[in-house]
């Protein structure tokens, strides 16, 4: 009986330090647990909170057109077409009108190039054989009359023919010389090309090639095109439309997404290298890590309600654009809760 009683006793004191040692693992998880929240809470409490929303990498661009508005004439894309960069996306009003002017001015350049060609190639071959044949032709003639000369003097000197048959003999054979001289004179002139007439003709290919150019900088004022490879987002001007505030269309490249935080101003200094950020929303179906790739170097004022994430009205604000690390839903301008946390990725 009395060992039964000893044995109880035992048991019953394995039971209390039992007890007694659950307790303490418990209270020290307990103190554990607070810590580690307090910590959070800690952390929280010097986490950078800002309000961003999403854009492509590239950002929207609104296309307004010429800087003296017009008319839309023709829509070459529509909303959510593909684009690729230089593709036209519009024709505006005088299109039709400057294109022919282009054409008028590469007709007038070309003709302008052939005759300084022309110029420069000097007269055709056959215009220059023909005169050389003309010479061989004054030659001969020339010939016939030094010989009638000849004779008239000798029938002159035999008293045979009176003085005026000697003068019209050795006029006509001046005549002949002077004819050879000229047409000698022509071939020189047919092979030669002037300085003044090819500085002419020069001249004229400058003027209609600057014609040219300003006739295509016109017509390309009536065209629209693509500066990037991207969609069409919306269409602000239809076809038959003056071209108002709000431009002709709106195009960005949707395949790499970025957020943009507005953070206060007076949070960039706590802003150090060694951030990263966590995106968090209800457009989000878990949160997204990003780090930091620009901070902006000029403020801006937000109007906005008061709220848990941007604190005031009319807030400063510096514009951040972090690049994620997952993918995020492509809703341009949606807004997302960003949280700035210190450490790496």
């Amino acid at each position: 009986m009395a060992i039964y009683t000893r044995k109880r006793a035992l048991l019953g004191g394995a039971i209390v330090i039992v007890l007694l040692a659950a307790a303490l693992i418990a209270r020290h998880i307990a103190a554990s647990n607070a810590a580690d929240e307090e910590a959070a809470r800690d952390r929280a409490r010097t986490d950078i909170v800002a309000r961003g929303h999403i854009e492509p990498e590239s950002r929207v661009l609104n296309l307004q057109g010429p800087a003296g508005g017009g008319v839309v004439q023709e829509l070459k894309a529509g909303q959510g077409d593909q684009v690729k960069k230089g593709q036209v996306l519009a024709l505006l009003e005088g299109n039709a009108t400057q294109a022919a002017g282009v054409a008028e001015a590469e007709r007038a350049l070309n003709y302008s190039r052939m005759v300084d060609k022309q110029v420069a190639a000097g007269a055709k071959k056959a215009d220059i054989e023909a005169q050389k044949s003309v010479i061989e032709a004054k030659k001969a003639d020339l010939a016939r009359t030094q010989n009638d000369l000849k004779r008239q003097e000798m029938l002159f000197g035999k008293q045979m023919i009176s003085a005026q048959a000697i003068d019209r003999a050795r006029t006509e054979n001046d005549i002949a010389q002077a004819a050879l001289e000229q047409a000698r004179h022509s071939l020189v002139s047919l092979n030669e090309v002037r300085g003044v007439d090819q500085n002419v003709a020069n001249a004229k290919v400058a003027v209609d090639e600057a014609t040219l150019q300003k006739a295509r900088a016109e017509l390309d004022r009536t065209i629209l095109r693509a500066p990037i490879d991207g969609t069409v987002l919306s269409i602000a001007t239809r076809q038959g439309e003056a071209i108002g505030p709000d431009g002709i269309m709106r195009i960005a490249a949707l395949d790499r997404l970025i957020v943009v935080a507005e953070v206060d101003e007076h949070f960039m200094p706590k802003l150090g290298a060694n951030v990263h950020a966590v995106i968090g929303g209800p457009l989000l179906a878990q949160p997204v890590q990003a780090k930091v790739r620009y901070r902006g170097q000029e403020i801006f004022r937000q109007a906005r309600p008061i709220s848990d994430t941007l604190m005031g009205r009319d807030a400063r604000i510096v514009e951040v654009e972090l690049e994620p690390a997952g993918p995020l839903p492509l809703v341009l301008g949606g807004e997302v809760e960003v949280r700035f946390v210190a450490g790496a990725m």
